[in-house]
């Protein structure tokens, strides 16, 4: 008997129980029997309800529809959480910072890739091909200036490039979360490309002064406190 015969069978029985008949020999059950009980009746329809539903959908039940998830969002009070990590970091690592400061089963996760989006069309970042023709996204001379650089790393299958962001393009990211949660929605918007910045500014340096400048930092840094401790 196949499997289908067997829940038709299944569900006639259910509804002679429930009618208050004995499904084997078709007998009318005792008014005093367990199934002629209000509470165990409507069990007994309920089930058999059920059963109807699978049996008309060929023996498979109804899947469960999965709730949808509201996009990505964060809060200003959310966002002041960031803790910026004053060595250059991936755009994947500074998503996943991101994430952590939500509730992430509530909504959907921020993608990487709407951030990079708003830095190309901020200008700092550009589609290139590499060695082998591939389009990868890469540091343009104006995204260097605020940050974001390109270092080139051996793997398994080669030499490859991987795109870094310091502390300034870290908090750039975060100051332009807005406009990157409604890229990240899918909605058009316009991205004005940002200003050069001047080799004299102070605001934001480049990879290489960046670290010359986080080196001499460590050195006087040690320096003092070996001094301290000495002085202690």
């Amino acid at each position: 008997m196949e499997e289908l015969e067997i829940m038709q069978r299944a569900k006639m029985y259910l509804d002679k129980l429930a009618n208050g008949i004995d499904p084997i020999s078709g007998a009318k059950v005792s008014d005093h029997d367990c199934v002629n009980q209000a509470r165990i009746r409507s069990c007994l329809i309920y089930v058999s309800d059920v059963l109807d539903k699978v049996i008309s959908n060929g023996g498979i039940g109804e899947k469960k529809k999965k709730r949808r998830k509201p996009p990505f969002s964060i809060t200003p009070q959310e966002l002041e959480q960031y803790r910026f990590d004053p060595e250059p970091i991936p755009v994947s690592q500074i998503t996943n910072n991101i994430n952590a400061l939500v509730d992430t089963d509530l909504m959907v996760k921020l993608k990487y890739s709407s951030i990079t989006a708003f830095l190309i069309k901020a200008g700092l970042l550009a589609e290139e091909p590499d060695e082998n023709g591939k389009m990868v996204k890469l540091p343009t001379k104006k995204g260097n200036a605020y940050g974001i650089f390109s270092e080139e790393r051996e793997g398994m299958n080669g030499t490859y490039h991987v795109v870094l962001y310091n502390v300034n393009a870290q908090r750039l990211i975060l100051k332009n979360i807005d406009t990157i949660c409604e890229i990240d929605k899918g909605n058009p918007v316009f991205v004005e490309v940002l200003p050069e910045i001047k080799p004299d500014s102070p605001a934001i340096l480049s990879y290489e002064d960046f670290i010359v400048y986080s080196h001499a930092f460590r050195c006087l840094y040690n320096h003092k406190t070996e001094t301290v401790n000495a002085v202690v």
